[in-house]
């Protein structure tokens, strides 16, 4: 996951605690200039923005797609998600197991097949207009990008052009920094700069796609037949566009990708790969 909210907020903490607060420290509060503290207030309330931005995002997103599945015909498998409540956060086999037979023993009790996939409403629409093909395929790397859509994007670079239009007018060393870190970091999730990714892994392993399973890291292979993919999207309700998050759960660990749109070329590349018609889960060890 590149340029999530979350990280970007935590790195610009870090930054600001190394850049600006171990030196206060060290000369003291009371050396602080009122045009300084400012400065520094500015900063933190942008870093503030950034957090609470994202967890509104998210409880309005949670209550959003409650009340649309709760009148629709998926109705039964958000019961089945709520009778399991499966975790969304990475987990080894220990945990990961007790979540799988959860999430195995709703489906059971409510009498329905487990999917290969589940897909909140907002994204289901333009799932249904991907292609996907029965020909072959062979399997491929792919690279997450970011889960904050574009406009979390280019809110967090236009944030740091501020930052360092300040810093550059100031003399504030750490506000420019951290500007620029706010304008890098969600670069990095830009198609053009992840289509190099593998090659600057420099041979270490990758997540790998094919039809019907999905390799992490070459340690921890998810087949369609014993694993869920649960797909839910991310950012304000009115984004018609918004970022995913492809969460897989099996007996042997849980694992996220996060993608920057459904219509990602990556993503693109997972999809008709995982939902393939005709899996060859034999194919995952030949990764």
């Amino acid at each position: 996951m590149i340029a999530g909210a979350p990280l970007i907020g935590l790195l610009l903490l870090v930054l600001f605690t190394v850049l600006v607060v171990l030196p206060v420290i060290a000369r003291g509060w009371t050396n602080l200039t009122t045009e300084e503290i400012a400065i520094y207030g500015g900063v933190l309330l942008v870093i503030a923005i950034v957090f609470v931005g994202f967890w509104l995002d998210q409880a309005r997103e949670r209550r959003f797609l409650v009340r649309r599945l709760r009148s629709s015909r998926w109705a039964p498998t958000l019961e089945v998600l709520q009778a399991a409540r499966p975790p969304f956060r990475r987990a080894g086999p220990h945990k990961a197991s007790g979540v799988w037979n959860a999430l195995s023993t709703a489906f059971t009790d409510r009498r329905l097949d487990r999917p290969r996939t589940i897909a909140d409403l907002r994204v289901a629409l333009e799932l249904e207009r991907l292609p996907i093909s029965d020909e072959l395929i062979e399997p491929e790397k792919i690279v997450p990008g970011s889960r904050s859509d574009r406009r979390n994007r280019r809110n967090s670079i236009l944030n740091g052009l501020v930052a360092v239009a300040i810093g550059l007018f100031t003399g504030a060393t750490a506000c420019t920094v951290i500007g620029i870190a706010m304008i890098l970091i969600p670069l990095l999730s830009i198609h053009r700069m992840r289509k190099s990714a593998p090659d600057l892994m420099f041979g270490l392993s990758a997540t790998v796609a094919g039809p019907g399973f999905l390799v992490w890291n070459e340690r921890l292979v998810f087949r369609s037949d014993a694993a869920l993919c649960l797909l839910r999207s991310i950012g304000p309700v009115r984004n018609t566009d918004p970022a995913v998050e492809a969460w897989f759960y099996s007996r042997d660990g849980i694992r996220m990708l996060a993608f920057p749109s459904v219509h990602d070329p990556q993503f693109v590349e997972f999809w008709k790969r995982w939902n393939h018609p005709n899996p060859r889960h034999e194919l995952a060890g030949e990764t």
